[in-house]
């Protein structure tokens, strides 16, 4: 067979703040192209993309290669890369065969990829009652997040009361939902008015509250203090929940969205934090979710927490968009909250 097109996103340019279609990231449909019968398979699979996951930590990629992180920067002029989801056209991997499912950790945007168990790869079993996109979400890398870390560092206690920023994102809820399944008072934030609704009517979110309209300090005063804080925003939300903390508190530290794409703008600094922790005997943890992964904790998540996700008991919400040059507009969009729960971008046919 000719080659055929390869429609890949492009990253090429690094942003200040906000990732900008066209700018930052680039759609081609017909700078690349790919020979589906003869390219060379490296001992793995030839796949088509199905899904591409964007989570907010992907912002971190688009970096100076010079600047440190835990994960590396994506290499200018070449495809963005994060999980997808994909279905093998052919392979030379004995556990991977055509029509298969597959997970790969590290893909690039584009419809065709050639990927082997250096890309994380695994075989996908199509769940109960839900989409193969949830593999992208609450089954998937920020479903486990939510999970593991609750279970390393949360201690939940029956009758305690738990903050959750981003609380409509897909590690918020699922935080969210678990904290109520053990019997805790859970309160959420969101920066929209139909989020807000979904919390309390759908998760039954004891108190959800729109941040942009309401202060957070005002909402913990009347509904805290809290036992637990479970924090994806950092800065300003932060600082309060130290202030509204009980006594032997626990503070999770997910992400810091409020910072991603500040540009030049100074980062906000925690006032009294030595005090707060000190004289509150306060358990702070940060955490990479690899860092706290092992055997255990995925057998607990699949014999505790997927049953939860198949049985209709965690509820969850996906934001799709339809097409591959869709998604430097969707990744986007997923940082000014246009999203509602896990945005997928949806590359093609199951």
């Amino acid at each position: 067979m000719a080659p055929t097109p390869n429609p890949r996103v492009i990253y090429k340019a690094v942003p200040k703040e906000y990732p900008i279609p066209g700018e930052h990231l680039v759609y081609e449909s017909d700078s690349a192209s790919i020979d589906l019968d003869n390219v060379d398979l490296h001992g793995g699979a030839l796949v088509r993309t199905v899904y591409i996951s964007l989570d907010p930590y992907l912002r971190g990629t688009l970096r100076d290669p010079s600047v440190q992180s835990y994960r590396a920067a994506n290499p200018l002029g070449k495809p963005m890369k994060s999980r997808t989801i994909s279905k093998v056209i052919r392979s030379e991997d004995p556990d991977f065969k055509s029509g298969d499912y597959v997970l790969s950790l590290s893909s690039d945007w584009s419809l065709h990829a050639v990927l082997t168990k250096a890309n994380g790869l695994s075989k996908l079993q199509k769940p109960t009652n839900a989409s193969l996109s949830t593999y992208a979400g609450v089954l998937g890398m920020p479903g486990l997040t939510a999970f593991l870390s609750l279970r390393a560092f949360g201690r939940l206690k029956a009758g305690e009361t738990l903050f959750v920023s981003t609380a409509a994102g897909v590690v918020g809820s699922v935080v969210a939902q678990l904290a109520k399944l053990a019997g805790l008072k859970v309160i959420g934030s969101t920066g929209d008015d139909s989020k807000v609704e979904w919390l309390k009517e759908e998760l039954k979110l004891d108190v959800a509250f729109n941040y942009k309209t309401t202060k957070v300090a005002d909402v913990l005063r009347e509904h805290g203090p809290i036992d637990i804080y479970y924090d994806n925003v950092g800065g300003e939300t932060l600082d309060v929940a130290f202030q509204h903390i009980n006594k032997f508190g626990r503070v999770i530290l997910c992400g810091f969205a409020s910072e991603y794409n500040k540009g030049d703008r100074p980062s906000y600094g925690i006032k009294n934090l030595s005090s707060q922790t000190i004289s509150k005997t306060l358990s702070i943890n940060g955490f990479v979710i690899s860092d706290i992964t092992d055997k255990e904790g995925l057998d607990a998540f699949e014999k505790e927490y997927r049953p939860l996700v198949e049985k209709g008991q965690i509820k969850y919400q996906e934001t799709r968009y339809q097409g591959l040059e869709k998604t430097p507009e969707a990744f986007l969009a997923m940082f000014k909250g246009q999203n509602f729960g896990k945005t997928v971008v949806v590359v093609s046919d199951e």
